[in-house]
């Protein structure tokens, strides 16, 4: 009898153990976790993108149900965009990409139009194939037809990378006659269309690369990589600046920390406090390290970054003495 009243206290136990937890605690526990500031750089995984390709550059909108992202061949003679279903964990080509090189997604404020690069043609018989800025509405996982920015933004030469403030501020980054090297500039939207694009103030060094801005929604904070600075620290640097109290760029300051690595890092995007990037990363561990057998070798490699071109994240704040403005 005394081993039939033990068993059924255990099993009281057991089913009070497995019971489901606390919808509230959970919640509360997963909002600590989210809260919870990187340790250092982490490598977005998106799986069921194909073998053999690169991705690069990443925007996504604010419900964080859906993400644009591009794949490239490494030649870089191909790129698409993908528009990635983040609730069902789903990418898709976008319905707009396929037949040109598209790439450099990026969504405007508001989530209703998406900037993008891309080779395809200006008009009928347009045989140029310089890359221009085009834009696309969506909705979710929905898009329109793409058409292209006005001529005053689109010339014979190349435009990449857009990003546009809530004010319709147009950054980008682009090469014109009588400057080497990649330059950025800013155009303002308005009723009649845009404003000539005017060179930021820092760029004027022409020994210098400046590309891939990233405006924030206010208007007043700008990412973008350089390189041939002197204080960099490898191929292309992410550098920061902020406009002072009399609405003028500050000079560029490089992003500290573990943001740069000797290699190209480049395409920054931050939405709220999370700081995404396109790099070529490798686990300093792999340096000076011993491996006796080809399966240690194949464990290691399965748990660190080897080198391969991919999107990074990590908590901006944390980079910054300054408060992050979005």
């Amino acid at each position: 009898m005394k081993f039939y009243h033990l068993l059924a206290i255990f099993l009281v136990l057991a089913i009070a153990c497995s019971s489901p937890q606390n919808p509230e605690k959970v919640k509360t526990e997963r909002e600590k976790a989210e809260k919870k500031p990187f340790l250092s750089m982490a490598k977005l995984v998106t799986r069921g993108l194909p073998k053999g390709f690169l991705q690069r550059d990443y925007t996504i909108n604010n419900d964080g149900k859906v993400a644009y992202t591009t794949i490239q061949l490494p030649s870089g003679k191909r790129s698409f965009i993908i528009m990635i279903d983040l609730v069902k964990k789903l990418p898709v080509l976008a319905p707009f990409s396929g037949k040109y090189n598209d790439m450099e997604p990026m969504l405007v404020p508001g989530d209703e139009i998406l900037l993008f690069a891309s080779n395809r043609p200006l008009y009928e018989g347009d045989t140029t194939r310089d890359y221009n800025i085009w834009q696309v509405s969506v909705n979710g996982m929905e898009a329109g037809e793409p058409t292209p920015l006005d001529t005053v933004i689109n010339t014979e030469y190349d435009e990449f990378y857009p990003s546009m403030s809530r004010k319709g501020e147009l950054y980008f980054t682009a090469i014109y006659p009588g400057h080497r090297r990649d330059d950025l500039y800013y155009s303002q939207k308005t009723d009649s269309g845009y404003t000539q694009p005017m060179m930021l103030p820092f760029c004027v060094n022409e020994d210098l690369y400046e590309f891939n801005s990233y405006i924030f929604p206010g208007g007043d904070t700008l990412l973008f990589t350089s390189a041939g600075r002197q204080d960099e620290t490898g191929g292309g640097d992410l550098f920061i600046s902020w406009k002072n109290s009399s609405g003028e760029w500050a000079e560029p300051k490089m992003l500290q920390e573990d943001v740069n690595t000797p290699g190209l890092d480049f395409s920054p995007f931050v939405k709220r406090d999370t700081l995404y990037l396109t790099s070529k990363r490798q686990d300093p561990r792999w340096e000076g390290k011993s491996f006796h057998y080809l399966s240690e070798i194949v464990s290691f490699s399965d748990s660190s970054v080897i080198g391969e071109q991919s999107i990074y994240f990590t908590r901006l704040s944390r980079l910054l003495q300054k408060k992050n403005k979005e």
